[in-house]
């Protein structure tokens, strides 16, 4: 009798089965990666979106309250919520998140303007 030469069922359905945990693995991975460049993506247009904010009111461009002041901003095909507060120490905060989210502050400028 010739010795068999080849795989028995057994070894090639866990040898699927392995493959098929590592891939699902790897696509959950993929799904985080994905998720986390998109949350940096968005803190790295937020942080631009304040320095545009900042260059306005020191330019005197900006069309602002006194006081304090919140508005939408659509930037960079993004929405946002910017609100600038002056502070009494002379200084001017510039808080950037994203709508309806105002207390998950994407990024955060203090300015002291003259």
């Amino acid at each position: 009798m010739k010795p068999s030469v080849g795989f028995t069922l057994l070894e090639v359905l866990v040898a699927l089965a392995i493959a098929a945990l590592a891939l699902g693995v790897g696509w959950g991975a993929l799904g985080h990666a994905a998720r986390q460049g998109d949350g940096l993506s968005s803190r790295v247009l937020a942080t631009w979106l304040a320095n545009d904010v900042a260059q306005e009111l020191d330019l005197g461009t900006a069309q602002l309250d006194e006081d304090e002041t919140r508005f939408q901003a659509n930037r960079y095909g993004r929405d946002f919520e910017v609100h600038v507060e002056y502070l009494e120490d002379g200084r001017t905060r510039i808080r950037v998140a994203r709508p309806g989210a105002s207390d998950v502050v994407l990024a955060s400028i203090d300015l002291a303007l003259p």
